[in-house]
């Protein structure tokens, strides 16, 4: 499993992860926090207090990071391949099939 404490502690190896440096990772935290406990008071409840799964990300610095990491890596994941239309609008490029 992922060391988030680690990564923190590395500017090279959280940009790599997240695409933020420390002191973004760090200004976003205040309103990321406020913003989440926020919805946890809001949002109607779907069980009673201690029901459900446990939570695997505590604190919400854990949880920030995840979003973060996740966006970052999800995009790379759903990109079609290089030779496809959806590709091809994302980037100026086009392919001769001919010439592979």
């Amino acid at each position: 499993m992922l060391n988030i404490e680690g990564a923190l502690k590395q500017d090279r190896l959280l940009r790599a992860l997240t695409g933020l440096k420390r002191k973004a990772f760090d200004g976003l935290m205040p309103s990321f926090s406020s913003i989440y406990f926020e919805t946890q008071q809001t949002k109607p409840r779907q069980r009673a207090v201690g029901g459900g799964c446990k939570a695997r990300l505590l604190t919400t610095q854990d949880k920030l990071f995840f979003i973060l990491f996740y966006n970052k890596s999800y995009i790379l994941l759903s990109l079609p391949t290089p030779h496809s239309s959806a590709t091809c609008h994302l980037f100026p490029i086009s392919f001769d099939f001919n010439l592979l």
